[in-house]
């Protein structure tokens, strides 16, 4: 069984989310995880922490859960994946999600539309198709230092029902 754990990130410093990410991988956890909300209470942006732990731990795999579809460009996050998968050695795991109740806030926040669940449901899929086209090698371009991608994909689409505090209690 592979067992992986989610310290979050709010209100800790630098050090303690390094002793943290670290202590979780020398416990044997197979991945640690971090979560992608902007707005609310303060903590870190979730891809530039899964950059930062890559590169203060040797073999434990990270990720987000998940990444909110519609906040960054497809483009932008398909870069930032192939660069952390190098940082990290290949042991990225992507989480990507259409957007909750609870990331609704966040699209406010940046002032992007926040269509209904089916809409991004629909755009959600062109962007993974998009993302997967954009993270695998090419022959102009060799991944470094794993070829094919090594990173995982993690999905989460569920309808706003289902995400929603009083349907899951």
């Amino acid at each position: 069984m592979r067992v992986g754990v989610k310290p979050g990130q709010i209100g800790l410093s630098t050090q303690q989310l390094v002793c943290l990410w670290q202590e979780a991988e020398d416990a044997g956890f197979e991945s640690v995880w971090t979560f992608d909300h902007l707005t609310g209470h303060w903590c870190y942006e979730a891809v530039t922490l899964l950059a930062a732990m890559a590169v203060v731990t040797r073999r434990v795999r990270s990720g987000c859960l998940v990444l909110a579809h519609g906040t960054r460009s497809v483009e932008t996050l398909a870069a930032q994946v192939a660069t952390i998968d190098a940082l990290s050695g290949g042991r990225l795991e992507v989480g990507l999600g259409v957007g909750s109740v609870f990331a609704k806030q966040d699209f406010d926040a940046l002032h992007l539309p926040f269509p209904a669940w089916s809409a991004r449901l629909q755009a959600y899929q062109a962007a993974v198709d998009r993302l997967l086209a954009l993270t695998a090698p090419t022959p102009h371009l060799e991944r470094v230092p794993s070829s094919p991608p090594s990173h995982s994909f993690w999905v989460d689409a569920r309808p706003q029902c289902v995400s929603s505090p009083s349907a899951v209690s």
